[in-house]
């Protein structure tokens, strides 16, 4: 957020989503954060991610399924030590009036600013807009 950006906001059902790119080259997959406001029942979710990594989910791990007001929280265990706090990742799967937006994030610092992945999948009256950082 120190460098100059460009803020795209898109009003949805259960929030506001802030897409930040990189000015210079305009390209959201290899440049600048996207900024997910998500209103749950527990609270808010506030997740800037960097746009670089998409290796969270390769290694083996174990599925816990938690439902909540707006979707379902999917918290993945390291199968090795079963502690989500030490390991792993907890991914947030919730349903959108304009599609999901599925959050990926590291367990160990609970910190979407240094680790994890959000994908967001979006349909849009003149076609689909896939959002992979």
């Amino acid at each position: 957020m120190d460098n100059g950006v460009l803020f795209l906001e898109t009003e949805i059902s259960v929030g506001s989503v802030f897409i930040v790119l990189n000015v210079e080259t305009m390209d959201a997959m290899d440049d600048g954060v996207l900024f997910v406001e998500t209103e749950i029942s527990v609270g808010s979710v506030f997740i800037v991610l960097n746009v670089e990594t998409m290796d969270a989910m390769d290694d083996g791990v174990l599925f816990v399924e938690t439902e909540i007001s707006v979707g379902s929280v999917f918290i993945v265990l390291n199968v090795e030590t079963m502690d989500a706090m030490d390991d792993g990742v907890l991914f947030v799967e919730t349903e959108i009036s304009v599609g999901s937006v599925f959050i990926v994030l590291n367990v160990e610092t609970m910190d979407a600013m240094d680790d994890g992945v959000l994908f967001v999948e979006t349909e849009i009256s003149v076609g689909s807009v896939f959002i992979v950082l």
